[in-house]
């Protein structure tokens, strides 16, 4: 199993997206405009406010019978927009709910909170009978401008996760890497890690590395806002494990903001 989690803050968190998802089971209708109207209000009695809501569609692909053969499945719902800025979202459709926050300062303070107010309101409003599957991803984004080739990563993210990066051939031609690890614990829980390094044009065209965790459990069973949470909170300690299992200790140190540089303290503590 993976070990404990160091939950202390990280001041230069690299964290881009959280993503949060709840799979019902199927069969459900859309709510209509009324309903969502109920949805908003419950919420925000709860302790999240949402700005305004606004209709929204969501297409899976499902590959059919025929070798080749893609089948669009697409469902209507609604998504509540947050007062955050930038604001955090939340996507109510008949079989899943959806939360995104890209704004993500702290778990216990930010998140965890309107998790609980969206889940306990999908409880009541919704009413589903079961929850299908739960899952929580962080899509994480480290940067250095200095960082030139793929390599400048060496003693920050894992070796294990370098790979090709470190060939003393071919690592100085890296121009990207693109890696997906999937990832099974007892219990039924799952783990896709996508990660690699790429030309990152939004930081002088240097060496960003992508570190995307996505935790899920698919065990299913009877839907109360206390078990979801349970849930959540067991895949967010997993998720947080499995990052820093990813990178080095030294480079953790830097991202909790008590180094600038390794083994240097910062001036700011």
């Amino acid at each position: 199993m993976l070990p404990d989690p160091d939950l202390g803050h990280l001041k230069r968190s690299p964290i881009e997206l959280v993503v949060f998802e709840l799979l019902l089971p199927p069969g459900a209708e859309p709510l209509g405009a009324a309903q969502m109207l109920e949805f908003k209000e419950a919420v925000a009695a709860r302790g999240w406010t949402a700005g305004r809501f606004e209709s929204a569609f969501r297409r899976n692909l499902k590959l059919a019978l025929e070798p080749g053969e893609m089948l669009a499945d697409e469902a209507r719902g609604w998504t509540l927009i947050g007062r955050e800025d930038p604001p955090v979202t939340v996507s109510v459709f008949p079989a899943v709910v959806n939360i995104q926050a890209n704004g993500y300062s702290s778990w216990h303070h930010a998140l965890r909170p309107t998790l609980d107010a969206v889940i306990t309101t999908v409880h009541e409003v919704l009413e589903p009978p079961a929850v299908q599957r739960i899952g929580l991803r962080y899509i994480n984004r480290l940067v250095d401008p200095e960082a030139r080739r793929a390599d400048h990563w060496r003693g920050k993210v894992s070796d294990e996760f370098l790979g090709a990066a470190l060939h003393p051939v071919l690592g100085p031609a890296l121009a990207g890497s693109q890696q997906q690890l999937d990832l099974a614990w007892e219990g039924g829980v799952t783990g896709v890690i996508r990660h690699g390094a790429f030309k990152d044009g939004a930081v002088s065209n240097s060496f960003s590395y992508l570190l995307d965790v996505d935790i899920s459990d698919a065990n299913g069973g009877n839907f109360t806002p206390g078990r979801v949470l349970s849930v959540v909170d067991g895949l967010q300690l997993m998720a947080v494990s499995v990052f820093q299992q990813s990178l080095t200790g030294q480079y953790l140190e830097v991202l909790r903001g008590r180094t600038d540089v390794f083994g240097v303290p910062s001036r700011t503590r």
